[in-house]
Formats: C-alpha cells, sequence, structure tokens
C-alpha cells in the first residue's frame, strides 16, 4: 500500500501528530506504538474509573448528576461522530465493509454509552455499526464481561 492510498484512507475521526523524523501518526495510538510501559491505562477498576469518582468524592455530586454530566458529553461526542458517519461512512461498519480502527474506538464508546443509560436513538448510523460489531467474534471476544480481569459492579 502506498503513502497515498493511505492518506486517502485517512479515518476522519483520528487527528494527526507530527514526529520528530515527519511521520504522521494517529494521535490515538501514540501511546501504545511510542510508550507501551507504563500503562496509560490502569489495571485496577477502581482506578480507571477516576473521574466519575472524582465527581462524587471531591465535588460531591449526585448520582443523578454524575449521570447527567455523563450523558451530555456522550451526546456532545456522539452528535460529532454520527455526522462524520453521514458524510463519510458506508457499510455495515464505520467506513466500509470491513472493521477499521475507528470501529475499534466507537464500538466501546457505545457499549458504556449503554452502560450508562444513554438513549442513543439520535445516533442511529452509530447504532447499526455497534450492533452489526456485536455479531463479529473478535467484537465478541473483546467485550469487557469476556475478559479475565473482568470485575461485576
Amino acid at each position: 500500500m502506498s503513502s497515498r492510498s493511505i492518506r486517502r484512507r485517512r479515518c476522519p475521526l483520528c487527528r494527526t501528530v507530527t514526529s520528530r523524523s515527519g511521520s504522521r501518526l494517529p494521535s490515538s495510538t501514540i501511546s501504545t506504538r511510542v510508550i507501551p510501559e507504563p500503562r496509560l491505562i490502569p489495571v485496577e477498576p477502581a482506578l480507571r474509573a477516576r473521574v466519575l469518582e472524582y465527581l462524587q468524592t471531591v465535588l460531591m455530586v449526585s448520582s443523578e448528576q454524575k449521570g447527567a454530566w455523563y450523558m451530555h458529553w456522550v451526546h456532545e461526542g456522539m452528535k460529532g461522530v454520527e455526522r462524520i458517519l453521514e458524510r463519510h461512512g458506508s457499510g455495515a461498519w464505520c467506513f466500509g465493509d470491513a472493521p477499521t480502527f475507528a470501529d475499534c474506538c466507537l464500538i466501546p464508546q457505545m457499549a458504556n454509552a449503554q452502560r450508562m443509560g444513554c438513549d442513543l436513538a439520535a445516533y442511529p448510523r452509530s447504532v447499526a455499526v455497534y450492533e452489526h460489531a456485536l455479531t463479529h467474534p473478535a467484537f465478541e471476544a473483546a467485550k469487557p464481561q469476556n475478559q479475565p480481569d473482568f470485575v461485576t459492579a
């Protein structure tokens, strides 16, 4: 695959960063490619929930306020995703008939939004991609509840 075809197929959801050598890397993957250790996402479930915990313990927001805060930011992000998918997306996946990195980013966001009770009816293209992904063995295997370190709340 030539660099021209890579540029043409660049995901509109991903921002890029130019490295010292002049290479352009998707910013969302830099941490996993350039600095694999220490982990940027904590292993312990309690540490992964730091922001939501901060809202309740430091800012003293109620569970209802925390839910409203979460839903607000989910909807802010999903509006942009849906616009991009409506303009540039096609096929069963975000950008065609095979999963891409965009799908790997969208699916966990959709799962978290559902887990937190967000109404996703306003994002039909995203919901369709999510539902399709759930039929794929790799996405099924990647579900949090299918991981050896999964902890039920």
